[in-house]
């Protein structure tokens, strides 16, 4: 998007991972000064997919910006709703 910086990030892909992952990205209309990704283990709850039972890895990902001289880190949330 043309105005905006991006940091994009997926799960890291494993033999035991769903076929799709949640990625995440933060936009921002600052610079974005640096960015990181942190891996984090499934979680001990399973989702059951073609027949079989599988854990799926997450990512954090952070932003650090500065807006008129004050650094920020910025840090995506996702909210699910049912």
């Amino acid at each position: 998007m043309q105005g905006y910086e991006s940091v994009l990030d997926y799960p890291t892909e494993g033999s035991r991972e769903l076929p799709f992952g949640v990625g995440l990205v933060i936009f921002s209309r600052y610079p974005i000064l640096s960015s990181r990704t942190t891996q984090l283990p499934g979680a001990p709850v399973e989702f059951k997919f073609d027949g079989s039972k599988t854990p799926t890895n997450r990512i954090i990902i952070t932003a650090e910006i500065e807006i008129e001289g004050t650094p920020y880190t910025v840090i995506p949330f996702r909210r699910i709703l049912y």
